[in-house]
């Protein structure tokens, strides 16, 4: 059709000039690209405008997602109203797109290409309906790639001396265990995740192998006491963006920034929180980021797992007890790397050292579950208390009270999930043994202080 000023359709009248729509000869309020979207479809009245079609005539120069076409439809539609004869403005097309079905400057749009419409939108809804009986009888594995799956891959450090590799993976771990807090939300463990780290690889394959419906990417900048964060939530089903944000803060911000990108996920993905508006899904555990950089440092040479390593690693960790003596995570990670592997002392030294560590993280903040596991890594291998090394055995302090309250800690960093496997052999109960794929510490609270 070709394009002309003015459009008269039912009430409205259309000046696509001035970019104006009067009904009744008011004015009716609608956003530019609102507009846009009304006036591509008008100018097509009769034959379907696909979805790619259109928001490339609506954002010519911009890459937006398809939820952004989606809202615009809902607020013409909302606008407009129905026809005279009670049907919408405009119809969906299956699978392809929107047609403006509305007689035009009083002509009537012809019968035979509306039926015509009518029987492909029939045959797209049967084949619909056929696809939605398939998906229906999919097997269990297939179906468990659901909303409530996600995993967060590693973030990438953008900066350009490329020396932020540690903020970035402490970054990813944070994020991860604090999802993993949330209720109807199963995360995949960060050690999977972690092994696409730095790999191009399709989401709708990383999620196929992790079992995931959704992946969280992003990547960090940091610039002086400046840091840049971009994180994007994907779904591996289309492949598409739902949701991205870019923060630029200052690095005092780190952990407001964290609490953003989970409470901002949550939302997207429509999960209700138990807690109260006001609780953190992201535990801040010292409130110098000094010390927190530095802890970042000692968890980073942990993982690489060496007699080097280990050793920048407990050096990292004394500077952030230094720079904040009441931070129990870097006691812990202290403890840690006094049993982990390979540490360079020999055991009548470094275990009395990672007994000492770990329970002056549990004096701090006995809700943590890394220190717990030291001290059943310790009775296992080093006092052969089997019995009292199972996770959940508590410390090794006997109760005061007559009875023990007990409270479950849900963990999925890498260095509590590193000793899941140890404790659970044949010398355990295995009945009583939790699934790798979520795992849970039972601890008696009122033994945690020595």
């Amino acid at each position: 059709m070709a394009t002309q000023r003015f459009y008269e359709f039912g009430p409205f009248r259309l000046d696509s000039k001035s970019c104006v729509l009067l009904r009744d000869g008011g004015i009716v309020p609608l956003n530019p690209k609102a507009f846009d979207t009304l006036r591509a479809l008008v100018e097509n009245q009769g034959s379907p405008v696909g979805k790619d079609e259109l928001m490339k005539l609506v954002w010519p120069d911009t890459f937006v997602e398809e939820t952004n076409l989606t809202q615009q439809i809902s607020i013409l539609r909302k606008a407009l109203g129905d026809t005279p004869d009670g049907c919408s403005y405009i119809e969906t097309i299956p699978k392809r797109g929107y047609l403006f079905v509305a007689a035009l400057n009083g002509q009537v749009p012809s019968r035979k290409k509306r039926l015509n419409w009518l029987v492909i939108t029939a045959t797209v809804l049967l084949v619909a309906g056929a696809s939605v009986l398939a998906y229906a009888l999919l097997s269990k594995a297939g179906r468990e790639a659901t909303l409530t799956t996600i995993a967060v891959l590693p973030f990438v450090d953008m900066s350009a001396a490329k020396d932020q590799e540690y903020f970035s993976d402490g970054l990813t771990e944070e994020l991860t265990d604090a999802l993993a807090r949330v209720p109807g939300l199963s995360v995949a463990a960060r050690t999977s995740s972690s092994a696409y780290k730095g790999k191009q690889q399709d989401i709708r394959d990383i999620g196929a192998r992790l079992k995931v419906g959704m992946i969280i990417e992003g990547s960090v900048r940091r610039s002086g006491q400046r840091l840049r964060i971009t994180a994007q939530l994907n779904s591996v089903k289309s492949g598409f963006h739902l949701w991205s944000e870019t923060y630029d803060r200052d690095e005092k911000d780190i952990f407001v920034i964290q609490e953003e990108i989970a409470r901002a996920i949550v939302a997207v993905l429509k999960i209700r929180l138990a807690t109260a508006p006001n609780v953190r899904l992201v535990a801040q555990h010292t409130v110098s980021p000094d010390a927190y950089n530095q802890y970042l440092k000692g968890r980073y040479f942990w993982n690489e797992r060496t007699i080097e390593a280990f050793a920048k690693s407990r050096r990292y960790f004394e500077e952030a007890i230094r720079t904040d003596p009441n931070y129990a995570l870097a006691y812990s990670g202290l403890a840690d790397t006094y049993v982990a592997g390979p540490v360079g002392l020999p055991s009548e030294e470094a275990v009395p050292k990672a007994r000492a560590a770990a329970r002056r993280a549990i004096e701090i903040d006995d809700r943590l579950s890394e220190p717990h596991v030291v001290i059943a890594d310790i009775r296992f291998t080093y006092d052969w208390d089997w019995p009292g090394a199972e996770p959940w055995a508590g410390t090794p302090n006997p109760c005061r009270k007559p009875k023990r309250r007990w409270i479950w800690i849900h963990s999925k960093r890498s260095s509590t999930r590193t000793w899941h496997g140890v404790f659970f052999t044949p010398a355990s109960t295995t009945e009583r043994s939790p699934s790798p794929a979520r795992m849970w510490i039972r601890i008696p609270t009122s033994c945690c202080r020595n």
